[in-house]
């Protein structure tokens, strides 16, 4: 379930009506010109038109992690979607013989969950209020494994404390749960992996982010390097 929900986060769809077409009038004179009218209207429905309807809305498939900051959407799925901040880092952490990439950082904020089954799992899982937004700070990395032997690591990216002081655990908190398979096979790497979590911090007051990497461990769950700390500042 949280799979299907993350997956339904990372990928929106962004809906463009547009309409196209001009009014006619027909007048009482014209009755006995109807059937070479229909045929006009006919020849305009073969292009998509016709006189008094619209197009069907046009569906554009955006990456969340794509969008511009500033940008509101309204989606299939949300009433409102904004995009707040977002960063590129291009920032590295090394837990020991794990080398973790930073990617993007997005914070956004939604409101209006229009899904009833949506809107309901929501709120049982992650405390969303429909009367109120939500919102959650998304971000996508890789994991190297700069060695030949196998490793273990449960969570990567194990805590986040944003810089108001909010503490975030991530294993309980992940929209997307997009997390790595805890293996990790020598001179090998992992890509395409994120997480998004909900916040309660004031937008203009999160300047930056602390993570806590989980530790690295050998396939005989011996500790090999302890977690470590890295900062991460949104430009």
């Amino acid at each position: 379930m949280k799979r299907s929900l993350g997956l339904l986060l990372i990928t929106l769809s962004i809906i463009t009506l547009s309409a196209c077409g001009s009014d006619s009038t027909k007048s009482a004179e014209a009755k006995d010109t109807e059937a070479a009218e229909q045929k006009d209207v006919g020849e305009h429905s073969k292009r998509g038109t016709s006189h008094d309807d619209a197009e069907e809305p046009v569906v554009e498939d955006v990456s969340l992690l794509g969008a511009e900051v500033g940008q509101v959407y309204h989606t299939p799925d949300f009433e409102k979607l904004t995009v707040n901040k977002r960063t590129e880092p291009e920032q590295h952490i090394e837990v020991g013989p794990l080398k973790i990439n930073i990617g993007t950082m997005v914070i956004t904020t939604i409101e209006g969950v229009k899904d009833e089954w949506l809107n309901e799992t929501m709120e049982n899982y992650y405390g969303y209020n429909m009367n109120e937004p939500l919102t959650f700070l998304s971000l996508d990395y890789t994991v190297e494994n700069t060695t030949n032997q196998d490793l273990l690591s449960y969570y990567p990216i194990h805590t986040i404390i944003l810089s108001t002081g909010e503490q975030i655990e991530v294993p309980d908190k992940d929209f997307f749960e997009d997390s790595p398979e805890w293996e990790y096979y020598g001179n090998a790497f992992q890509t395409d992996l994120s997480l998004g979590i909900g916040m309660k911090s004031d937008i203009e007051d999160i300047t930056s982010i602390r993570i806590i990497t989980d530790g690295v461990y050998d396939m005989d769950n011996n500790e090999i390097k302890s977690p470590v700390e890295a900062k991460i500042d949104f430009k």
